[in-house]
């Protein structure tokens, strides 16, 4: 099971523990940092997605995962895509590694690198999503983010 970290660096010099929780496992050497809440994106004044982020830190080096909960969104499936449009007019298009499974949740690994060296915790450092839609089985959740949305996510990232 992975953890997830989700930090605000210019909130984190303040006072880090109100919005991260770490963890360190001594039989395994492994640090945890996971996020203490969901940044919520809403529609219609409706909560629609939550983002998570965190990060295992042992040995091996640093494994940084962002998970999705859609709950209108039913069953996904590895494999599903997960499509972001950034404010510049980019687009990119991901695969959900999560298992399959009924309840919405999407997961990338966002520190591996592609082909290009580019990895996806790169680019979110650097663009603003637009618009992010997470495809299901039968169906698919879209979410248009605001303004203060793009910034948390942003500076969440940058970590």
């Amino acid at each position: 099971m992975l953890i997830f970290l989700f930090i605000v660096k210019s909130v984190c010099s303040q006072d880090c523990n109100h919005f991260i929780e770490k963890t360190y496992d001594e039989v395994t050497g492994t640090t945890f940092l996971r996020m203490k809440d969901y940044l919520f994106i809403s529609a219609n004044d409706e909560n629609k997605v939550a983002i998570f982020i965190a990060e295992r830190i042992d040995e091996d080096g640093i494994e940084t995962s962002l998970t999705i909960d859609c709950k209108d969104l039913g069953c996904i499936s590895n494999g599903n895509p997960i499509n972001i449009l950034f404010t510049d007019g980019s687009r990119v298009q991901y695969q959900n590694v999560s298992e399959q499974n009924c309840v919405g949740f999407a997961m990338l690994f966002i520190s591996i690198p592609d082909f290009d060296g580019i990895s996806i915790k790169s680019l979110l450092m650097k663009k603003k999503i637009k618009t992010l839609r997470i495809t299901g089985n039968n169906s698919f959740v879209q979410v248009d983010f605001s303004e203060d949305n793009q910034n948390q996510l942003i500076e969440l990232v940058k970590t």
